[in-house]
């Protein structure tokens, strides 16, 4: 996307161009370009919004809800979600591990998890499943 700096060049030059003058910098003129330039890159940003509305795959919120209701989908109440985590380490030792309730992990595929309970382990133990509370997302049904 192009930067109201990047379209601010883009007139001067233009205006150049078409007159073979040069507005110097902090004049008025040069003040009216830069904020037709902010303008422009504001209508760009807004236009590229209006697009990803367009798609069920990249809409937001009661756009999303609407392209779900065209497909006679409604959207779920959030809940939280329960699962396992496991951990691995290179090393063995007989020291217990420790994870405190509430420390927040990440999984590999990028999904937030959060301890419900403490949890204590052994690496020399096989690897244990632990249980979590995974934070809540919208599904449609």
């Amino acid at each position: 996307m192009r930067t109201a700096e990047e379209i601010y060049q883009e007139l001067l030059a233009s205006f150049g161009k078409r007159t073979g003058l040069e507005p110097r910098e902090g004049c008025d003129l040069s003040a009216r370009m830069y904020a037709l330039a902010a303008q422009v890159c504001a209508l760009y940003i807004q236009a590229d919004w209006v697009v990803r509305q367009a798609f069920p795959q990249t809409a937001e919120g009661e756009y999303l809800d609407a392209h779900a209701q065209l497909r006679g989908l409604a959207r779920k109440r959030a809940t939280a979600a329960q699962g396992t985590v496991r951990f691995t380490a290179g090393e063995k030792a007989d020291a217990p591990r420790e994870i405190p309730k509430g420390t927040v992990c990440m999984t590999a595929g990028c999904l937030t998890v959060v301890f419900i309970m403490e949890v204590f382990f052994r690496l020399t133990l096989p690897v244990p499943r632990l249980v979590v509370f995974i934070k809540p997302t919208y599904t449609l049904v």
